[in-house]
């Protein structure tokens, strides 16, 4: 991508992987209001989206040319349903040089530990965890079968914390199954001091920067994605981590739609390059990306 700073790489570290059986979720929860006779068509007329097929390859290819319009890299890309291990690595081995998988998994299902190494092993690079939706915390026990699976792959671990909220479930009326008592991101305390060798975590801004996040940087030598020098010796942020890879900068996320959600990724950086010379930014020399600072 072409900025003020010169050319970039640019990897989106956090984008998620909308599949048919993510929608057939909600089929099954609005099967009363829909068409009979096509309950998947009658769920994109009331969405007003273009609803993705059983072909998750070509929804990948898809995510690849909005990814090539843009001017981005690669893309880190999250199955958002538990189980849809099979999507993801159909879009990521149709394009494993652009896509970067991770699955989401509940820790509280039987067999977890199981799936995680299996999905791990069959080439996905990371899991996304959300405490607040399946209900437990990130510190239980129950969770470290996970956490040693991914320590042993040399995997990334993904935690949504925080204000949460999915928008088509809100666009389609359906309550919020979220419990903010498992949102806390200092619930990371106990699992980075049990897994000191891997533990680094990089709390993104994701609508709402929460003080929890940055006390937790503080006090867990983590790195916040948005300043300098807060996390010690592993202060060099996402960008550092991914380096190995290739990227050399991060940005925070598109959504679905795959259109709007990149071109909110292009106004973010064409925006913090204009900022870099009124002292309202930082530019990362190490990763070679420039990072908006908190609360600006």
């Amino acid at each position: 991508m072409k900025t003020e700073l010169g050319e970039m790489r640019v990897l989106d570290d956090h984008a998620h992987f909308f599949s048919q059986p993510f929608f057939m979720q909600f089929v099954e929860a609005l099967k009363k209001e829909l068409p009979t006779d096509d309950p998947y068509r009658g769920l994109a007329d009331r969405l007003g989206w273009e609803l993705p097929t059983p072909d998750h390859a070509a929804l990948g290819k898809r995510w690849v040319e909005e990814m090539d319009r843009h001017s981005l890299d690669r893309m880190v890309l999250i199955a958002s349903l538990p189980g849809d291990e099979d999507s993801i690595l159909a879009a990521m081995h149709a394009s494993p040089h652009r896509i970067i998988g991770y699955f989401m998994l509940d820790p509280t299902r039987a067999g977890a530990g199981e799936r995680m190494r299996k999905a791990l092993a069959g080439g996905l690079r990371g899991v996304c965890l959300f405490p607040a939706m399946h209900h437990y915390h990130a510190w239980e026990e129950r969770c470290y079968p996970v956490y040693e699976a991914a320590q042993n792959a040399g995997a990334v671990v993904f935690i949504h914390f925080g204000i949460l909220k999915i928008g088509v479930r809100d666009k389609l009326g359906l309550p919020s199954r979220f419990d903010m008592r498992f949102s806390n991101p200092l619930d990371l305390h106990r699992v980075a001091r049990d897994f000191p060798n891997r533990g680094r975590a990089y709390p993104l801004r994701h609508g709402l920067d929460l003080p929890s996040a940055r006390v937790a940087a503080g006090h867990l030598r983590f790195a916040d994605a948005g300043a300098q020098g807060a996390g010690g010796d592993h202060a060099a942020g996402p960008a550092d981590f991914w380096r190995k890879s290739g990227p050399r900068a991060e940005v925070v996320r598109p959504q679905y739609p795959l259109g709007r959600g990149l071109r909110r990724v292009r106004r973010f950086l064409q925006k913090s390059t204009a900022r870099s010379s009124d002292g309202s930014g930082c530019l990362d020399q190490r990763a070679g990306t420039r990072k908006a600072l908190p609360g600006r």
